[in-house]
Order: C-alpha cells, then structure tokens, then sequence
C-alpha cells in the first residue's frame, strides 16, 4: 500500500511538471541593470498558476529567500533575497519552467517639477503644449553633478537665487583681479538659467542646477569687451578645470586669437558654445563661426519656430529657446522672454529682480547646460562626443535634417539623455512676425540679449520683498528693515517667530547703500518691526525706495 501511494505521488508530480512546462509569458530580463536602479534584496516573482504552494516553498526556500509580501497580481509576490544576490537569483529563476518571471523590484520616480515659484512662466525648460527643452524628464537622469561650467560674459553677481549654487573661483579679465562681480546684469541672467538653485520653493530653475559655475568676467558694465580679454576669460576657464565653456556674446570679425583659444579649449577636452547672433543674419558671429571648435546655438521662440532675431547659417548648430518679447504665444500675461533673477544698475543703485530677457545669449545657457548634464551623467565627454549627442538628439525643425535655419534642430535635454520622446503634438500654426529693424554691428564683442524685467503689481524698485520670508533676531537687519519700510534707520521693537525660516537676501537699494543681509538660520524669525514712527511693520509683504 505504501509502494503504491509514494508511485501515485510521483506520477502525478511528473504530470504537474508536464503540465507546467507549457511556454512562458514573452518576457525577458536584461541583466545589464545597474544596482541602483531597483530595491536592494529584493525580487519580484510570478509563479505558474497550476503550481501547489508546496512547491512555491520549496523554490523559494531553494533561493535562501522568503515573502515579503504579496502583491494583488495573481500568483505574484515580493521576495526577500540576500544581498547582491539579486541579479543571480532573478537568472536561475527565469530558467525554471515552474516560474513564469522573475525580476528586480525596479525602482519608478515621479517627473521632477522644481518647486520654485516662478517655475510655471519658465515655458522654455518644459511646457505642455510644445515641450520646451523637456527638462523635467531629464532632471531625473542628471542635474550636473561635478561639472565645472565657466560663464564667461559680464561677471555673476550672488543673488538669492544663487545662494544654493556651486561657484569657484573665476577672474576678472576687464579690471585684472580676482573679482568677477557682475556690474551689467547680462552675465547673471545667463549663469541663472545655467544653474540657478532649484526646488528651493524659490524664483526660478535653472538648467544644471546641481554643476559648479566659474564667473569669469571679460565684458564691462556696458557688455562690450575685446577679443583679448575674451581669448584669456577662455584660457583660464580651460586651465582652471571647467568642462563647458558658455559664450553668450559675439563679434563681428574672424580672427586668430580668438580661434585659437576655442581650439585650445577644443584639443582640452573642453566644450565650448556660444550664440549665433540677434542681427537676423545669413551668419552667425565669432567665436560661434568657429565651427570646428565650437557649437553655435540660435534662438526660438514659444511655439518653436525661429526667433526673429535670431541669426543662422551654414555654421548654426542648434537652437534653443531665446525667447520673444513681442508676443505672449503662452497666454500667461508677460512677453515671451527668458526669465531669470538678475539686475538693474541706475544711479549707481542696484534692483534685484526676475527680468524676462531675449537673444541667442539667452538660447546658449540652455544647450551649455545640458551639455553639463551629458558629462556629469557619463553620456558623453569629449567635444565631439558632447556635439553628437547633442546634435543626433535634437528635435527636428524646418526642413528635415540639419538646415540652415535651425541647425540639427531644438536641443532636447530628456532625449540626449537617452530618454524616448513622445509623439510630438502639433498646435496651430501662429503667424509669423515681421523682424524689426537690424542694428548696425560694432566690432567689440557684446551680449546679444535684449531685456524685459517681468511686470509685477509693484514698482520696481522694490527694497524688501515679502518672498524674502523674514528677518532674523539681528538688530542690524531691523534697523535696515525699518529704513525700508519706514524711511528711518533704526528700530524701536520687534516680535518674533518660535519657525525657522531661511532668508535668502535682502535687497540692494537707496542712497547707493549695501543692504545685503546674512542670516544665521540659529536664530528665530522676526515677523514684524515696531519702526521709528511707532507703528508695527509685518515683513511678509513688499516695500519700496524711496518712501
């Protein structure tokens, strides 16, 4: 009796195993998957529906794992594997006829949207309706970690939009030291939309927000510069480590210096880019001409289509959004610019704001950024390489492969980075605009951009923003707050807040005074001054210069 029953046993095994051995679902593993890409010691597993749980046990057991959970998949379940096992284990399991799949419990994100407050009018980093340079896929990829780009142009300025940002050491080439301080305002926006801190619930994006900027200043206060101080701005930035070399400025002529300081930068393993120009030419300036060492960006527009300004030609690249302030193609309010923190400089007073610029200087930013983001993410190194990606992945614009109106096409950051487009959605055409009139060229190098600050409800000579959140427990910073609000230096009391709350800058204004301000997060919130006058001031609301 017992023979029997141990044979009845065993043939009907080997008829569970017949039956099972049916083929398996169409799916396969790719084993060349980077550890960081699922859970560690984990593994997913669906079983065939025909199998006893017995069964189920002993494979799992076989495997050193057990249950972790099951998942409302029929027959599917989350195991517990031992470290660094997973690849091993998900391979022999996908061979055993009794298991439908086994793979890694893959790791998903959410699409990275910055929290910054002006994000929603940056329509040039993402936009429903044309996509923009699709940056929010691509922030999940890479953000330029460890990338050096050298902004050389007017010189930055620190704002608080900055504070987050990686900076090292740069140099000023127009007055010979070591103080890149931007005095024209150019050089900033362009840096902003480079790496302006991001998802900092504050102002506004930028490209590769997490790469290190190198100011390094060549233009004056009046954005004109030579070919000298430009060719040293380009040797130092090589010399000094950066990767990618921003070039939001042009001149008129060929040259030699100028050419082989970009060949230098080139045969260094260095990415340079630079605009194409904003005359509406058949050409584009110098160094941009220098196609050889050099990748030439012009500019678009909201709906994608050329800017009017914008030059092109044989030597254009690529172009990316440059913005176009005679139009709100977008319906938010504002002219179609670039918008970024930078400022303005009138009698000697400085305004920090968010301006709203256009140029191809405002279009270069763009695609040197996400050449920051293709080094950093291991996608490519080298100029050549950087070139490819960059010109293989573009959004075809105009007539289909490279012409001369828009290069290769529209820089796409998500799919250089290896990121599949989707199917592009094609809006109603817009009529084109009629380019205004061409300014005559100089032969000193400029910026092309032309600047729009961004209407708000308020002048713009704001001196303390309710954005700023609040004031710290200093006296200095009430004393400067009262002037502000009140018109007179000093205070008489002050109330605060048990939060802590980071303020990131208190403005420049009047009277041609610093009144920048650094806080120490240790000490608790003021949130309204009691001023010279008596009355209570709160400092979550704007104030103005002069009263």
């Amino acid at each position: 009796m017992g023979k029997n029953f141990v044979l009845i046993f065993l043939v009907l095994s080997l008829g569970i195993w017949v039956c099972l051995s049916a083929p398996k679902e169409s799916l396969s593993f790719n084993p060349a998957i980077s550890k960081e890409s699922f859970v560690s010691e984990e593994i997913i597993i669906r079983f065939n529906p025909l199998l006893p749980q017995f069964l189920r046990e002993k494979i799992i057991q076989d495997q050193g794992a057990k249950i972790k959970e099951r998942l409302l998949l029929p027959h599917t379940f989350v195991l517990k594997v031992p470290a660094g096992e997973e690849i091993k284990i998900v391979q022999v399991l996908s061979q055993n006829p009794l298991v439908s799949y086994a793979e890694p419990n893959y790791l998903v994100y959410a699409q990275m949207v910055p929290n910054d407050s002006y994000y929603r009018y940056q329509w040039h980093l993402d936009n429903s309706s044309y996509g923009g340079i699709r940056m929010g896929k691509a922030w999940d990829i890479s953000s330029g970690v460890g990338v050096t780009v050298a902004v050389v142009d007017t010189g930055i300025r620190k704002g608080s939009d900055l504070e987050s940002t990686c900076f090292v050491q740069g140099y000023d080439y127009v007055e010979n030291d070591s103080d890149p301080t931007d005095d024209n305002g150019h050089g900033t926006h362009v840096a902003g939309t480079l790496a302006q801190s991001t998802n900092n619930s504050l102002g506004v994006a930028g490209v590769a927000f997490s790469s290190c900027l190198m100011p390094v200043k060549v233009l004056d206060s009046q954005g004109s510069g030579t070919y000298a101080s430009v060719a040293n701005g380009i040797y130092y930035a090589v010399d000094h480590g950066a990767k990618v070399i921003n070039l939001s400025l042009g001149g008129s002529f060929s040259d030699n210096t100028l050419k082989e300081a970009v060949k230098y930068a080139y045969e260094k393993g260095v990415t340079v880019v630079a605009a194409c120009g904003n005359e509406n030419k058949s050409s584009c300036l110098y160094p941009a001409s220098y196609n050889d060492y050099v990748i030439a960006v012009g500019a678009t527009q909201y709906d994608e289509k050329k800017a009017p300004y914008s030059n092109y030609g044989a030597s254009l690249d690529l172009v990316a959004p440059g913005g176009n302030l005679n139009v709100d193609q977008n319906k938010d309010g504002y002219g179609d610019g670039i918008l970024q923190q930078t400022f303005e400089t009138k009698d000697g007073n400085i305004t920090w704001g968010y301006y709203f610029f256009q140029g191809t200087s405002m279009a270069t930013p763009h695609v040197s950024g996400v050449a920051a983001l293709l080094v950093s993410a291991g996608k490519a190194n080298t100029p050549d390489e950087v070139r490819t990606v960059l010109q293989t992945t573009a959004e075809d614009k105009g007539t289909p492969g490279r012409d001369s109106i828009y290069g290769w096409g529209l820089v796409d950051a998500a799919s250089a980075l290896g990121i599949t487009p989707t199917p592009a959605f094609t809006p109603t055409p817009t009529p084109t605009l009629v380019p205004t009139a061409t300014p005559t060229p100089i032969p000193t190098l400029e910026p092309t951009l032309t600047p729009t600050p961004m209407p708000t409800s308020s002048p713009s000579n704001i001196c303390w923003s309710a954005s700023n959140r609040y004031l710290y427990r200093q006296a200095s910073q009430a004393k400067k707050f009262c002037k502000c609000a009140q018109g007179d230096y000093g205070y008489k009391s002050y109330t605060y807040s048990l939060g802590k709350v980071i303020v990131y800058y208190y403005a420049d204004s009047g009277n041609n005074e610093n009144w920048s301000v650094s806080s120490r997060t240790s000490n608790l919130p003021i949130v309204s001054v009691r001023c010279g006058d008596g009355f209570d001031y709160p400092t979550d609301k704007d104030y103005f210069w002069p009263k």
